[in-house]
């Protein structure tokens, strides 16, 4: 035996540390795949785009703020991500992704009418 497997048998075991009491134990991450990151993602922009257009509020100032070059790139990402999304959907749950796709598309040109 050489001397560090000597100073490892003489080393106690640690005790594991256990979350005080009324604590929760942290849970076990969620095995993501990259379909659900691009459908996490593809929200993220469809929000993003609807408050850049002014429709709805900023989430984090509570104010409308519009920003339609902002908008059309949020718009453009989204639709690139629903296209990558689409194949592993079921046939019931395309139509939703198009017409989310086309509802983000027509209120952007009338925005864009109305003068950016």
């Amino acid at each position: 035996m050489d001397e560090t497997e000597e100073v490892k048998a003489e080393q106690p075991e640690q005790p594991q540390e256990q979350p005080p009491a009324g604590e929760q134990q942290p849970q076990e991450a969620v095995p993501l795949d990259v379909y659900a990151l691009l459908n996490y993602a593809l929200a993220l922009m469809r929000d993003f785009a609807w408050q850049a257009m002014g429709l709805v509020p900023n989430a984090a100032t509570g104010k409308v703020e519009r920003s339609l070059e902002q908008a059309q790139v949020a718009i453009d990402a989204a639709s690139f991500l629903a296209d990558k999304l689409e194949p592993t959907l079921s046939e019931a749950e395309r139509p939703r992704l198009r017409s989310m796709i086309s509802d983000l598309k027509i209120n952007f040109l009338q925005q864009k009418a109305r003068g950016g």
